[in-house]
């Protein structure tokens, strides 16, 4: 199963721990689309630049500007534009970071039964550890 990887961007200030997780996807995303909403476009000046651009060139990440009109309509924004192009799409959070195994996890689950959806528990985690 193939999978999308849709973020929702507006703080760049886990960018590098987001896109390290999803380097490190034992089953990797299909495609990663980035809306970014950041006022002064962070997240494409970041991803453009190095080391992030070489350590992300092989990973089909296609930036987009986000609606800038709040964090559900720019989710709105990326479905739009995943628009079922590959079988499972997941909203991946600016500031979330996934464990290596999450989307071959999912992928099975999905592939085990007929579900519209997955919903993940969310974990805590404090930034001193």
């Amino acid at each position: 199963m193939t999978i999308t990887t849709l973020i929702p961007a507006y703080k760049p200030k886990y960018l590098n721990e987001l896109l390290i997780a999803l380097k490190h996807q034992t089953l990797k995303p299909a495609r990663v689309i980035v809306s970014d909403d950041s006022p002064d476009g962070a997240f494409l000046a970041a991803l453009q630049s190095e080391p992030l651009k070489s350590a992300t060139a092989d990973m089909n990440i296609e930036v987009i500007q986000g609606p800038r009109a709040g964090g559900i309509e720019n989710c709105r924004h990326l479905l739009r534009t995943w628009n079922g192009a590959t079988p499972l799409a997941h909203l991946l959070f600016d500031d979330d970071v996934i464990y290596p195994e999450f989307y071959a996890f999912h992928a099975a689950v999905h592939a085990g039964g007929a579900f519209d959806c997955s919903v993940s528990r969310r974990w805590t985690a404090l930034e001193s550890g």
